[in-house]
């Protein structure tokens, strides 16, 4: 996603994404779509704060029982 400069504002830009093709890391399983809660704010002529919460989940096996679990990642 881009955000031009000029669009955001000095009150604030609120944006809630979710993404299910993006992760970073193939060896990791994700069992879950990920989830951005974002909000943008122009401080100055230069510079943008970016407050965020990142949600998903990823599935791991167990190496002691082999058994597969989700996990929760926020």
């Amino acid at each position: 996603m881009k955000v031009q400069f000029a669009e955001i504002s000095e009150t604030g830009n609120h944006y809630e994404i979710t993404e299910n093709s993006w992760f970073p890391d193939k060896a990791i399983r994700r069992c879950a779509p990920i989830r951005a809660c974002l909000q943008l704010v122009r401080e100055n002529d230069s510079t943008v704060t970016l407050e965020g919460r990142l949600q998903t989940g990823v599935r791991f096996v167990c190496d002691r029982c082999l058994t597969a679990y989700d996990l929760p990642v926020d």
